[in-house]
């Protein structure tokens, strides 16, 4: 299932899965800008719940994410 669809259907759901398959690479570029391990945590995790709870505005007019 395409993961902007997991995330519409069952929000707790798609929000594991975005984690699961995103937090290790944004955590890692997240530690580039931030001083404390901390601090970058707390980016990603808020950057998370940003798209979790956008989703539904989210046009599909490029890619969720693009490497």
């Amino acid at each position: 299932m395409d993961i902007v669809e997991e995330i519409r259907q069952n929000r707790e759901k798609g929000a594991k899965r975005v984690a699961s398959e995103y937090q290790a690479g944004l955590l890692a570029l997240a530690c580039r800008f931030c001083h404390a391990p901390g601090d970058a945590e707390d980016l990603v995790n808020r950057s998370f719940a940003a798209v979790i709870d956008g989703i539904d505005g989210y046009l599909e007019r490029s890619a969720f994410f693009d490497a």
